[in-house]
């Protein structure tokens, strides 16, 4: 069962995502898309969109502005967001994980800002969110 779950946590979509109108080209949104959720840029703590526009030596404005038609949110909680998945995945797989370490582990500054993040995302506690998908 914990098998089961652990596919369809992976499979699923990060983060919301709609068809472009920006007029930029194609291979500056595949690249900003590839930083964020292959290259996982996101995991770098306090992240903003200025260096993360200026590591992938992009304009800020333009990152902005694909960032929010793709994923319909802007950078900072398309950042919270696919932070929040990672988490969601370690937990599925690590039972004794400590969630404040997690939380730092992906990004986050404060404990206090990974729980507020994370109950928008899902509603739910850490731990509230770990039992509810190992069945517990």
């Amino acid at each position: 069962m914990i098998y089961v779950l652990v596919i369809l946590i992976l499979i699923q979509p990060k983060a919301k995502r709609k068809k472009l109108t920006t007029g930029l080209p194609d291979t500056l949104i595949n690249k900003i898309i590839k930083s964020l959720e292959e290259e996982k840029y996101f995991l770098q703590q306090g992240l903003n969109l200025n260096q993360f526009s200026q590591a992938i030596q992009e304009p800020s404005y333009k990152v902005s502005k694909v960032i929010k038609e793709y994923y319909g949110r802007n950078f900072p909680e398309v950042i919270n967001a696919m932070r929040i998945e990672e988490v969601k995945q370690r937990l599925s797989q690590d039972v004794n994980s400590k969630v404040e370490a997690l939380a730092y582990d992906v990004g986050f500054n404060t404990p206090s800002a990974f729980y507020a993040a994370f109950k928008k995302e899902t509603s739910s506690s850490p731990r509230e969110y770990q039992k509810t998908i190992l069945g517990g």
